[in-house]
């Protein structure tokens, strides 16, 4: 959700994101999304998403909680 989202600001000028929440009705129903705050640069997936693909045992993709991870 914009609103709860917070940009980093580095020098007064827009860093990257100190926080990232998505609004669960927007993503209701979507495995994989994007965020516009990003720049549509990463993919998110849903939990169902991860299950499926442990369940299945995908490889070749790496979950990683951290919403803000850039490594």
């Amino acid at each position: 959700m914009k609103e709860q989202s917070l940009i980093k600001y580095q020098g007064g000028f827009p860093f990257g994101l100190e926080t990232l929440v998505f609004d669960e009705s927007d993503v209701a129903g979507k495995m994989i999304f994007k965020s516009e705050l990003q720049g549509c640069k990463a993919l998110y997936a849903s939990a169902v998403f991860k299950e499926l693909c442990e369940a299945h045992s995908l490889t070749g993709v790496l979950f990683d909680e951290n919403l803000l991870n850039i490594f």
